[in-house]
């Protein structure tokens, strides 16, 4: 059945039906023209969007890849600074160089972009010029998070995000990888860098994210806490939120997707347009359907009054028609390729202006200056480096020839050589002096490149270039510092050993006569003691002034450390001439030096040795003015010597003595020897002193004060020391073990082993629980000058000795230089007279009172006396009438081996 058969009773019911019929497809054709609308608008605003968000993101990648082509070209520069610097074994020296030459080039490009430099080499030493404010640590301790690319990497502590280029770094000397040169800017908090993306975007706020972690943002702290959208196949789609609308995409960083997101988010004056258009629009429709609705009902009715039964046939018809309607699949089929050719057009034309955009990027922001040129050489096109290295502006230099920047430091065949490079092989690199515009001349580093078009015909010059000013000047002042004293400025060791050897090949050749003098300034340590060591510096600074007016202009003085000075006298024709020198010297020097308000007088100890009576290689000549300088020092300073062989008999005895005492503990050619020591009221042994002997094979016997000076001086003191404890414990211990009463036993420390061992006191400890001797038995006697060094150290270590349960004893007291204001503090039980107070008793009154002296002191400050060298019943009897409660000596006992002392001193007194 049709439906049109139920519409045919009556026209008039169905006119009426018709009209409600009208009405209701009016009512949705207004709603689905306004959602339509709504919709087309909301997608309009939404691709324009997307559009300035695209545009945006890829702005901030061309200079996030601005930065990036700016590390890698400092790494360049770095690399080809530091490669003919480097070679398989790495000196102190090279390093310091390599070191140098980083911080010059950090610091000429810190301003900029770079805020990380580092070299690390393959032997693990790390050469880091970056600012204390950047963890350079971090950065190349997480090699292992950087990114496929290496452009961006994340930090260990997840703190910070870098823009980071590595480089290898090639040794000149064998072509192996020496290690690998990192520059990187930190992106957390750029505000630069941000700055630069929101100038050049035209987003209303603008965050780079890692994470879902903001790294830095001009947007408010509100605008933050809107969480990331996931991230989709079709990134970069905008999301509304809070009357904004907000763009998040992944950055692609040389064309490779990064962990770094972009968050935009776009002005709201976009969302109140929409709202405006759409309401405009959905009055529109409404309106138009009204009017159109009622023209329907109105030829509706029209149409049924008249021929409604036509209109019906007509319409039943059509139902009934079974012809589809028919389409030209020719114009379809055109339209579609026309429709994708237009979609190719667009997308070439917005990668090519992308490429322009990074082109123009690119040349503007270039650190290098720019010059492009036609084949006839005249300027086309500069850029803004280029006008800041020159000094001249753009419009100046458009249509000039490079002439313009000669500056006469090159010959023609230079610019020959240049042109004809560029003719052959269409390139030239090197390095080319020019003037800039006020007439300085500056060094550049130039690369010129010939560029062809697509048909391979030459077209237009380029050269890129830039100022190695800084380079050139910092290699002048490496090579100064190389080989000069940083604080007086006179030539170091290296550089007086190269003028030295030059100065003996010449006196060979001539047959002629130079002299070195060797110079120490006496007692200089107590003006660094005193006033400190910028005081001290500033004295080495007068002296050299000093002797370089004291010397010939021909002559060489140099610093080669500590207060040390050396100067070389070529071409001498007497003897006499260096003795007038020595004399001026010390003259000079005796001149008062203003330090701190006050006058210091200085003296000085100088060694002269002559070329070729004395030595005729440059070593042995300066081995030999030294010995000369010692022997000064030991006959009392302030002075000079000439060089005799004496002298050098002398230092070979001494280095075979150091030979015979290495000998000596290897094959314990030490003996110990026990002297006793008395209680003056009872006149009894109560402790015994272990003496050192060095003990040769024909039996003879060394005293202590012939070899311990030079163990001392060649550092084979403290095994020494460790061996007399150690036999003098045990010894002692075996004593008590044969049932033989307690005594105490006393050990010598040096000053050596007192100052400079740091673990002392746990060396103490061992040697005791090892023997297994008591410690309330063990006296350890220090010299009143070791404390004296450094009084608080000393101190300390000395309560560490007493807490273990060991006496102190200060030896030789009354001889140094000993404050009764420390002395008080000392935690020692004993003070023990030296024999230089004893010997002379009782007829010198001095030294009675000066012995009476000190055990009254002690005895106020709670201590006990020893008195040493005891040798007559009057000295005994003096210090018992003085109360003083111990003594040793040949009266009571001579130094004794451990079993004559056993059988002389402990036998009687065995325990029950």
């Amino acid at each position: 059945m049709n439906l049109f058969h139920l519409l045919r009773p009556r026209p008039l019911r169905l006119t009426t039906y018709l009209v409600f019929i009208a009405f209701l497809f009016a009512v949705m054709f207004i709603v689905l023209l306004s959602a339509y609308s709504y919709l087309d608008n909301r997608k309009t605003v939404m691709l324009e969007i997307r559009k300035s968000a695209l545009h945006n993101q890829r702005i901030v990648e061309a200079i996030v890849e601005k930065h990036l082509d700016t590390l890698e070209s400092t790494l360049k520069n770095a690399g080809a600074l530091i490669s003919d610097f480097y070679r398989d074994e790495t000196t102190p020296t090279t390093a310091l160089v390599m070191q140098e030459r980083l911080k010059a080039l950090y610091n000429r490009a810190s301003s900029g972009s770079l805020d990380i430099l580092f070299l690390q080499l393959n032997d693990g030493t790390v050469l880091d010029v970056s600012s204390p404010f950047f963890a350079a640590e971090a950065l190349y301790s997480t090699r292992g998070n950087q990114s496929s690319d290496g452009a961006v990497i994340q930090s260990a502590d997840d703190d910070a995000v870098y823009l980071i280029r590595r480089q290898p770094i090639t040794s000149a000397g064998s072509g192996k990888v020496a290690g690998t040169l990192t520059a990187a800017m930190v992106i957390n908090d750029n505000l630069p860098l941000l700055q630069e993306m929101v100038d050049k975007t035209t987003a209303q706020h603008l965050s780079l994210l890692w994470s879902q972690r903001y790294l830095l943002s001009n947007a408010p702290a509100s605008a933050q806490k809107h969480p990331l959208k996931p991230v989709s196949m079709s990134a970069g789609i905008p999301y509304q939120k809070d009357g904004s609308f907000y763009v998040n995409t992944p950055l692609k960083i040389i064309g490779v997707p990064t962990a770094l997101m972009l968050r935009q988010a776009m002005s709201d004056e976009l969302l109140t347009q929409l709202n405006h258009s759409i309401m405009q629009r959905i009055i529109y429709v409404f309106l138009a359907t009204l009017i159109s609705a009622g023209g329907v009902i109105y030829t509706f009715r029209y149409l049924t009054k008249r021929s409604l039964n036509t209109i019906l046939h007509l319409t039943e018809a059509a139902f009934r028609s079974p012809e589809p309607a028919q389409f030209n699949a020719t114009l379809v089929s055109e339209f579609n390729i026309l429709g994708e050719s237009i979609r190719d057009l667009d997308h070439k034309r917005k990668e090519s202006e992308r490429q322009v955009l990074l082109s123009s990027s690119v040349f503007d922001n270039a650190a290098e200056g720019i010059v492009i040129t036609d084949l006839e050489g005249n300027i086309e096109q500069v850029n803004p480096a280029c006008e800041t290295m020159s000094g001249y502006t753009r419009d100046e230099l458009i249509g000039e020839n490079p002439r313009i920047f000669k500056s006469n430091h090159h010959d023609i065949d230079f610019y020959r050589g240049m042109l004809e490079a560029i003719t052959d092989a269409g390139q030239w690199e090197g390095e080319v002096w020019n003037r800039r515009k006020n007439g300085e001349v500056y060094p550049l580093n130039v690369s010129i490149s010939r560029c062809n078009n697509s048909s391979g015909e030459p077209t237009y010059y380029v050269a890129i270039f830039h100022d190695i000013s800084e380079i050139k000047r910092s290699e002048e002042q490496l090579q100064h510092q190389a080989y000069h004293d940083a604080l007086t400025g006179l030539p170091n060791r290296k550089l007086f050993r190269d003028r030295l050897n030059v100065a003996v090949a010449h006196a060979h050749q001539h047959r002629t006569r130079l002299a070195v003098i060797y110079l120490d300034i006496d007692n200089f340590k107590n003006i660094n003691d005193t006033l400190g060591h910028h005081y001290g510096d500033k004295l080495l600074q007068q002296i050299s002034k000093r002797l370089v007016d004291c010397t010939r202009q021909e002559d060489t003085t140099a610093r080669i450390g500590g207060d040390e000075f050396i100067i070389l006298m070529p071409e001498i024709d007497e003897a006499r001439d260096i003795t007038v020198l020595c004399r001026r010297i010390l003259k000079h020097l005796e001149l008062p030096h203003t330090l701190s308000g006050r006058e210091y007088s200085i003296n000085v100890s100088m060694g002269v040795t002559i070329y070729p009576d004395d030595a005729d290689t440059p070593e042995d000549l300066i081995k030999n003015a030294d010995i000369a300088m010692y022997r000064v020092k030991d006959t009392g300073k302030n002075g000079y010597q000439l060089f005799t062989s004496a002298m050098q008999e002398t230092i070979m005895k001494r280095i075979e003595l150091e030979s015979r005492l290495n000998n000596a503990l290897c094959h314990n050619e030490f003996v110990l020897y026990f002297q006793p020591q008395v209680d003056l009221t009872s006149r009894q042994v109560v402790g015994a002193e272990a003496l050192i002997r060095w003990q040769h094979e024909d039996g003879s016997l060394t005293p202590p004060n012939e070899f311990i000076p030079v163990a001392e001086e060649c550092g084979l003191i403290q095994q020494i020391d460790n061996w007399v404890l150690k036999t003098a414990c045990t010894q002692a211990n075996q004593w008590r073990q044969q049932g033989h009463r307690d005594i105490k036993i006393s050990v010598n420390l040096s000053s050596v082993q007192f100052n400079k061992d740091k673990d002392l006191v746990g060396r103490v400890k061992r040697i005791l629980d090892k023997t297994g001797f008591p410690p309330r038995l063990l006296t350890l006697e220090i010299t009143e000058n070791a404390v004296m060094t450094d009084t608080n150290v000393a101190i300390q270590t000395m309560k560490e000795l007493t807490d273990l349960g060991i006496a102190i004893a200060i030896d030789d007291f009354g001889t140094g230089y000993s404050s009764l204001s420390y002395v008080k503090n000392f935690p020692a039980k004993y003070l023990k007279i030296d024999r230089s107070f004893v010997k002379d008793i009782p007829h010198d009154s001095d030294d009675m009172a000066i012995a009476a002296s000190i055990i009254t002191l002690a005895k106020n400050l709670r201590m006990k006396v020893i008195a040493e060298g005891v040798e007559t019943d009057s000295q005994s009897a003096f210090l018992a009438e003085n109360h003083c409660q111990q003594v040793q000596g040949y009266l009571f006992g001579r130094p004794q081996d451990a079993e004559t002392f056993e059988q002389q001193f402990l036998n009687q007194h065995k325990k029950n």
